[in-house]
């Protein structure tokens, strides 16, 4: 009965024990699957998440020449030709308030919208009507919101002496007033509006009219939304930039463009100071900003093209939140344009055709008036468009930059700045620092190891191995503050002194053995091994005191007594105090424990008889050990270095802490860098929830984790295959 009671009691303890290790086991694997999951569904829209949906369908009484769309869908407006505003409400699709804009006798010939949503009406008379119509939101106390729209519309007035087939105007910051016209021959005329305020406060105005000399005749015109840049292209492809001044234009640089097997439909300035886009006949869209190609002068650039279209541009129209490019061709399909990555948002063939289009001020939508006279309004859903593969992993040319770059700056002050995404430069910030981490710590760790596990004694190696594994609980945030705050400083003022030092006590330690001699035929180390670790450590101050006079006469000689500003200065200044030698002894300190402590247990794990018969055959210890127990012992070693890799990659704290965090691709060891992991904490509190950087630190999280993912199976194949080999030793 005792033995049954004792059956039925095991069985019951290995049932609990194979339930509870089940369960253990399977829900480790669905919390790796849920995290890949959670990465994977933050890192998709990224790359997908484009859509164009239409919201609703309005019939207009009469032909529009411009349209402006309301914030959150409630309000639009229409203006046809005889100046007629009306107010639609988008819900019930009625009018809700008609007014009149220009005289009886007037009429409106077209419609040039800025990015700043106001209107430059060309009118019949040769003069040009500068509106600013919108719409604005006014809540109650209750919080509850109503659109009212802006009745007390901006207005300015310029006439032109001449037949004008083109105008367009622009206000700056400073209350000046720009309206720009094209003649019928080919002239470009400007009429400026000055306001300044006397003595009195009173506000007077002053008038200038001008003519802007131009090469050519005048084909396109446009200026950027802050109207202290305008652009010009001729029938003959000159395209020129200008600065915007109260009395004249002054040229910062021209561009020829290829007119060979093409002609230009549009120019259309851009959000940003330095940017414009040009539309063309055969379906491609370019973009010219300012670039010092030759590190001098700013002049016009062409810095990105894509072919969008199959024919020819009808309309180009500029978001005004981002560099989100609108084109409709002449089969009224409508193509959104990323011009920063060049990356195609979507194509959507628009039913009706396309007379008039327009981009809401949030750039959240599109009203679009078909030739049936029918308004649409679109919802437009981009909320990623400066993503995809090419902003992460290639070259891009950004405004202002001399060439394409790989470029990662997440945010500026500007609200025209675009931001700057490559993982290229953490990447490359990893495996700078992985590089010089490892390149210091596996010769330590690995003949530590060997050391320890063959030429040590017992007693030696019960001292170090603890040691050695108790540096592994040191904090890395604590290893990062001293690196930063103790160990750069210290190596800054003696870097010519450590340089020197490091050779010597190389030479000393090599010539160790000389110097210790022999005694009965055998090494005094093979007999004394703790000796070593005292003369070691005696030659290692014996090589820094050696060095301070060296490096005295050194300065003084060659470095006019100040080496530390020479190598500034032959750097370029290109030198950064907490660089890649601080990261590669602090993050080399970290990784040394794990890599001394497998490589030793694969070391001692080495059957003694592979030794004894080493030195039977005559071999010395150290051939010994180097030709027969570092080869068994290979495939732990190699697990052992591919982990610390693992680790250096991975690490945050010390990187973060030690390193000037500066995104460059550089293999200059006296500068710094910035790792993926050093990257997601900078950049955490940064990041709103959902928004594009948002998701890249989660890119960047799955990047981190391919790699060691990549790394794991490469170590894990390796490891086989030398086990397989050496295993018949």
């Amino acid at each position: 009965m005792n033995d049954q009671n004792l059956y039925l009691k095991k069985r019951r303890n290995d049932a609990l024990a194979k339930w509870f290790i089940s369960v253990i086991g399977v829900g480790t694997i669905l919390a790796v699957l849920t995290i890949i999951v959670v990465i994977i569904s933050e890192i998709l829209p990224l790359f997908i998440t484009n859509e164009l949906t239409k919201k609703v369908n309005i019939t207009l009484p009469t032909n529009v020449v411009a349209t402006n769309l309301g914030p959150w869908f409630e309000k639009t407006l229409t203006l046809d030709e005889k100046g007629k505003l009306s107010i639609y409400d988008i819900h019930s699709k009625k009018v809700e308030k008609e007014l009149s804009i220009i005289k009886e006798n007037q009429q409106i010939l077209s419609v040039e919208r800025g990015l700043d949503q106001a209107m430059t009406l060309r009118l019949s008379d040769q003069s040009l009507m500068r509106l600013k119509l919108g719409f604005k939101p006014t809540f109650d106390q209750e919080s509850r919101r109503t659109i009212v729209f802006n009745t007390k519309t901006k207005e300015a007035m310029a006439q032109f002496p001449e037949e004008i087939t083109t105008g367009l105007s622009r206000e700056t910051e400073d209350g000046l007033t720009v309206f720009s016209a094209i003649t019928k021959d080919g002239k470009l005329l400007v009429s400026s509006i000055e306001k300044s305020e006397n003595f009195l406060g009173e506000v007077e105005e002053t008038k200038n009219n001008f003519e802007v000399k131009v090469e050519g005749k005048v084909a396109k015109i446009s200026a950027n939304e802050l109207g202290n840049r305008f652009y010009s292209v001729t029938d003959s492809g000159v395209l020129e930039f200008w600065d915007i001044r109260a009395t004249s234009f002054k040229s910062r640089g021209q561009l020829q463009i290829d007119l060979s097997t093409r002609k230009i439909t549009h120019l259309v300035g851009m959000v940003g100071i330095d940017e414009v886009a040009l539309g063309f006949d055969n379906g491609e869209i370019e973009v010219v900003a300012l670039a010092s190609v030759d590190g001098g002068v700013l002049e016009p650039v062409q810095i990105h093209r894509a072919k969008v279209a199959n024919s020819n541009i009808k309309e180009l129209i500029a978001s005004p939140r981002n560099r989100t490019l609108f084109a409709i061709d002449d089969n009224s399909v409508l193509t959104a344009w990323y011009s920063t990555n060049e990356r195609r948002l979507i194509t959507k063939v628009i039913k009706g055709g396309v007379e008039t289009i327009s981009v809401a001020d949030r750039g959240h939508g599109l009203s679009i008036t078909s030739r049936d006279r029918d308004l649409s309004i679109w919802h437009w859903n981009s909320p990623h468009p400066e993503g995809g593969y090419k902003a992460f992993f290639s070259k891009i040319w950004y405004s202002g930059y001399s060439e394409p770059e790989y470029a990662w700056q997440s945010s500026s002050g500007s609200d025209d700045f675009e931001p700057k995404i490559s993982l290229v430069p953490l990447i490359y910030g990893s495996i700078k620092g992985a590089f010089y981490a490892m390149l210091f710590s596996v010769p330590l760790a690995v003949f530590a190891a060997l050391y320890t596990s063959v030429f040590a004694g017992t007693r030696v190696r019960s001292i170090i191995k603890p040691i050695v594994e108790l540096m592994s609980a040191i904090p890395s945030v604590v290893v990062g503050f001293l690196g930063a705050l103790w160990l750069a400083p210290l190596i800054d003022s003696h870097l010519l002194e450590m340089a020197i030092s490091l050779p010597l006590m190389v030479l000393i330690l090599a010539f160790l053995p000389k110097i210790m001699g022999q005694v009965g035929g055998k090494d005094l180390m093979m007999l004394r091994p703790g000796s070593v670790l005292i003369i070691s450590g005696l030659g290692l101050v014996f090589s820094f005191v050696l060095a301070s006079p060296i490096t005295f006469v050194l300065e003084s000689s060659f470095f006019e007594g100040d080496f530390r500003t020479w190598l500034v200065e032959f750097m370029n200044g290109n030198y950064d105090m907490r660089n890649s030698i601080i990261i590669g002894m602090t993050l080399g300190f970290a990784v040394i424990p794990i890599i001394y402590t497998i490589s030793e247990d694969s070391i001692s794990s080495v059957p003694r008889g592979l030794m004894s018969a080493s030195l039977a055959l005559g071999a010395t210890p150290w051939q010994t050990a180097w030709r027969v127990i570092l080869p068994a012992a290979s495939p732990g070693i190699f697990a052992a270095v591919t982990l610390g890799l693992g680790r250096a990659v991975g690490e945050t704290m010390i990187v973060l802490m030690a390193t000037g965090n500066t995104p460059i691709m550089d293999m200059n060891i006296f500068e710094g860098f910035r790792a993926l992991s050093a990257n997601i904490a900078v950049e955490m509190p940064e990041a709103p929830v959902g928004g594009t950087l948002y998701r890249t630190l989660f890119l960047s999280a799955g990047v981190l984790l391919v790699f060691t993912s990549v790394l794991n199976t490469i170590t894990e194949i390796v490891r086989h295959r030398l086990s397989k080999t050496y295993s018949k030793l």
